[in-house]
């Protein structure tokens, strides 16, 4: 079988799993938060495993390649450079959202 229709047919394969999944929340409109909680676990616990699996073996290698032995240390600071960017835009957005609260109390000010 080529890589194409391989390809092809896990593509399918993995469709329809995810249709099969979703077919539970036709039947229940009101899931426990015990429940919820350990889907949402399961479905972190998935993608941590395709992070580490998929992403960061071949980063490394390509680290490797830019700068031999220092592989891991290319995937570290990409890491940690991606985490500072995001610890900014979130306290970019809590200082927004302060703002606009700040902004709502001087219109509500009856002084």
């Amino acid at each position: 079988m080529s890589t194409f229709w391989l390809g092809l047919l896990a593509s399918t394969l993995a469709g329809l799993a995810m249709g099969v999944g979703a077919l539970p929340a036709l039947f229940f409109k009101n899931v426990p938060d015990k429940i919820l909680d350990t889907m949402l676990s399961g479905a972190a616990g998935v993608m941590l495993a395709a992070t580490s699996f998929s992403l960061i073996v071949p980063g490394i290698e390509y680290g490797d390649r830019l700068w031999p032995g220092m592989g891991v240390c290319v995937i570290v600071a990409g890491m940690l450079i991606g985490a500072y960017r995001g610890c900014l835009e979130v306290t970019q957005d809590i200082a927004g959202i302060r703002g606009i609260e700040g902004e709502k109390r001087l219109l509500d000010w009856d002084g």
